[in-house]
């Protein structure tokens, strides 16, 4: 039985006309509608409880409740679905979505509306693949070093206007895995763990980020896509890496200091040009309530 990492409601109808497993979304929604055979009563302890452990583990455990609403999906695996107008479409060697611009470091924005819904809670996740390097948090000891600068290699999601922006949450692509102090600037603060990494983040990222990276071998290729590892599925972490238990990803989830109806604006950053740095985003999914 394959169940998405979602919250999903399925139900083993047994009528006339139909009898099969009906699974359709509830308070946050995807498309789905599968019918599959319904199992037996010997399945029940196996199919059904190992899907709803699924749907707990990947929304639930993180956010709970219900009344989110959903703000933002992307589902590029989907063939059918198309990339935000500001972001370009890769086919190859994955589907999904990459930054439109060429030099950096700059981001490419797109705002998605909440349509005057108040919210003080976000709850959220992204994934995504790394092309060639990928700088981590670099662009911050180069200056750039506010919500309103490109100050990750990955994605910045925040709420509020340009000039006024807030952080929701940061994902940034590390360059490697690799015990040594050469490139530690590139990598995650959580990757090397037997490097003491010598700065600290800004004070308005503080523990709300995810940082990950594609690439565990000793050396990069600015050509490279690393297809084999998501870039933030809290899997794949090597031995010196503690990137995979911080702050319970996949999902993301963020009390916000004081409510607000501001619009979602999820911005795909660089430090260098595309030909050698590039995110592509394949899934989005952001909750609020």
């Amino acid at each position: 039985m394959t169940v998405h990492k979602t919250l999903i409601l399925c139900f083993c109808l047994n009528w006339s006309h139909f009898s099969g497993i009906v699974c359709f979304q509830q308070q946050i929604h995807l498309p789905v509608n599968t019918r599959q055979n319904c199992p037996t009563q010997d399945d029940i302890n196996s199919d059904h409880v190992t899907a709803r452990r699924l749907i707990e583990e990947t929304f639930y455990s993180t956010c709970g409740g219900d009344g989110w609403k959903r703000v933002v999906f992307l589902n590029m695996p989907d063939p059918t679905e198309t990339c935000p107008s500001n972001w370009t479409l890769h086919t190859a060697p994955v589907r999904g979505c990459g930054r439109s611009s060429s030099g950096g470091p700059s981001c490419d924005s797109v705002v998605y509306p909440v349509r005057g819904q108040a919210y003080s809670s976000v709850c959220g996740r992204i994934l995504a693949y790394h092309k060639g390097v990928a700088l981590g948090f670099f662009n911050i000891w180069v200056g750039q070093n506010t919500t309103e600068d490109a100050y990750v290699s990955g994605v910045s999601v925040t709420h509020g206007p340009p000039g006024a922006r807030q952080h929701i949450w940061t994902f940034a692509g590390a360059l490697n895995e690799e015990d040594n102090e050469f490139y530690w600037q590139y990598n995650c603060p959580c990757s090397n763990i037997n490097v003491t990494w010598p700065y600290r983040l800004p004070a308005f990222i503080g523990n709300d980020y995810f940082c990950d990276t594609g690439n565990h071998g000793p050396r990069f290729n600015t050509s490279a896509f690393y297809i084999n590892d998501p870039l933030w599925d809290g899997k794949g972490c090597g031995s010196i890496s503690t990137c995979c238990h911080i702050q319970s990803p996949p999902w993301f989830h963020k009390a916000l200091i004081a409510p607000t109806s501001e619009d979602v604006e999820i911005r795909l950053c660089n430090y260098n040009n595309d030909n050698s740095e590039n995110k592509i985003i394949t899934q989005i999914d952001i909750y609020v309530k």
